[in-house]
């Protein structure tokens, strides 16, 4: 507990603070997903945060994707609402999936939706060593079936569904599977610009 000496006397800073509930976007589920405290006569609006994925689907394989939100709005019931802000895959799950002998791909591309525009940073791990002729030819291979995609969802409420669930991925290496033998491929990170 903290407290001021004012006036000879000591005054609780916590009695001036209070506890407002954060929701994450509607996409995303309409749980209340924790609490932010802030003092009576300031607004938490602008703050960041992060949070688990697996809080919010309650499945133990989205626990290595870490959810950037944004405070933007308090609504009449005195909750506060937030914004997708982007979202990224802890580094040890690279780190396990990147093996001596296999190429590793990285790849960076900017997509335009209806409602955002998104920088998706991909890696794709490669069954063998490559040569930079494969992988620019992967990496061309990667930019279409993005671009597709983008295309079919249209809005990033459909897009990251297929990206979160791994879809997007399967059907990806599905694909460059055509043009070189690939193991997996990683959305390592989303950024809304």
């Amino acid at each position: 507990m903290i407290k001021k000496k004012t006036d000879g006397k000591f005054k609780d800073t916590w009695l001036k603070k209070k506890w407002i509930p954060i929701k994450p976007p509607a996409f995303l589920g309409n749980e209340i997903i924790g609490h932010t405290v802030c003092m009576k006569n300031k607004s938490p609006l602008g703050r960041t945060l992060l949070i688990s994925l697996g809080t919010l689907t309650k499945n133990v394989r989205d626990h290595n994707i870490n959810l950037k939100l944004k405070l933007n709005q308090i609504t009449e019931g005195n909750i506060c609402m937030t914004e997708y802000m982007g979202q990224e895959v802890n580094k040890n799950q690279i780190i396990m999936a990147v093996r001596r002998g296999f190429s590793r791909i990285d790849n960076i591309e900017t997509l335009t939706l209806d409602n955002a525009k998104i920088r998706v940073k991909t890696i794709v791990l490669t069954a063998n060593r490559v040569s930079s002729a494969i992988k620019h030819a992967l990496r061309a291979e990667i930019k279409k079936e993005l671009e597709k995609t983008a295309a079919s969802s249209k809005t990033i409420e459909a897009f990251l569904p297929m990206v979160n669930t791994g879809k997007l991925q399967a059907d990806t290496v599905k694909h460059l599977k055509k043009t070189y033998p690939c193991r997996e491929m990683i959305v390592r990170k989303i950024e809304v610009q």
